[in-house]
């Protein structure tokens, strides 16, 4: 993995980055400067490196997280949806949208 990050500061060009971000997952937009680039795919190495040294580390902090989702709820938050009842598609509330005959409160 260190030689990897090596050879993400040692490319010399936008094409010479492309395969290294390819291989970490990165998307490369080439409108962006090199530098933003490597920076980019320099945070996805080291980011690809964490979860291995970290292996050994609890993971009780993340056993409730699972709850929220299976609950129905979007991303744990609390608060007030609307529900299409034609469509099921799920809205925050607002007072504009509840006033229409298609949207329960769920």
């Amino acid at each position: 993995m260190a030689d990897q990050i090596e050879q993400i500061k040692q490319a010399g060009n936008k094409e010479a980055l492309a395969p290294l971000a390819e291989e970490l997952g990165v998307e490369l937009d080439k409108r962006k400067g090199l530098e933003t680039l490597r920076a980019d795919v320099l945070a996805a190495a080291e980011k690809a490196q964490e979860p291995t040294e970290k292996a050994s580390g609890d993971t009780h902090h993340l056993a409730g997280q699972g709850k929220a989702a299976k609950d129905g709820k979007k991303d744990g938050k609390k608060g007030r949806y609307l529900k299409n009842t034609t469509t099921g598609r799920v809205f925050t509330y607002s007072a504009r949208l509840a006033k229409r005959k298609d949207m329960k409160e769920v």
